[in-house]
């Protein structure tokens, strides 16, 4: 199994990220300090684990002044898992008018 895409908008420091890293078995990331790098990842892995596999789940991911944000992971099929179409993991975060964050 392998990540097809990522697709990030307005969680933590990500205000739109959307890496097809489909043809590659190695992407590098880089850019300057503050530039989303890290919240990229952390979005990742929050789509993949939930928050009951991540120890470190933000008290708001949803990026500040935004309404509602969204990670989305396209991932591969895979022989061992016997699934060859693969499938989509997706969170999405709301702001509710009391201002906590509802995630599905």
């Amino acid at each position: 199994m392998k990540i097809m895409r990522l697709t990030v908008r307005n969680v933590m420091g990500c205000r739109d990220v959307d890496w097809d890293v489909s043809q590659h078995s190695l992407y590098v990331v880089g850019g300057r300090n503050g530039s989303g790098k890290t919240s990229a990842i952390r979005a990742l892995v929050f789509a993949l684990a939930g928050r009951s596999g991540v120890d470190d789940w933000p008290d708001c991911p949803l990026m500040e002044g935004e309404q509602e944000g969204r990670v989305r992971v396209e991932l591969s099929g895979s022989d061992e898992m016997q699934d060859r179409n693969g499938f989509v993991a997706e969170l999405l975060f709301e702001r509710k008018r009391d201002g906590s964050v509802k995630e599905s």
